[in-house]
């Protein structure tokens, strides 16, 4: 199954729970300086909760911890995240505002 993480984004979709994104390495990473956080762009898929089949081991999306999911008709859609706690020198914040959609959470448009 999915390794351990925070950050990560779960939902029920199409009778099934989905799991996806996060990161590891939160802590070391705010209190150690530059990012040393490992982000994941994974799918995972489980009936019971117990046992997880992984439909992307890297989606198209950016890797990311915290994306927003919501469920539209027959469509699962991620929404936004970050990849860091701090602006970069130039003041761009670490997060996106891009949207994807998959019927299948293999493939991602």
């Amino acid at each position: 199954g999915w390794t351990s993480r925070a950050g990560l984004s779960a939902i029920t979709f199409d009778g099934a729970l989905v799991v996806l994104g996060g990161s590891v390495n939160d802590d070391a990473a705010i209190l150690a300086g530059p990012s040393a956080r490992i982000y994941h762009n994974d799918v995972w898929r489980s009936q019971d909760g117990a046992n997880w089949t992984q439909l992307a081991e890297h989606a198209p999306w950016a890797k990311r911890a915290g994306a927003a999911l919501a469920v539209m008709g027959d469509a699962l859609f991620l929404f936004g995240g970050e990849c860091g706690f701090l602006a970069d020198v130039d003041g761009v914040l670490p997060y996106f505002n891009d949207v994807w959609r998959t019927r299948d959470g293999a493939r991602w448009e």
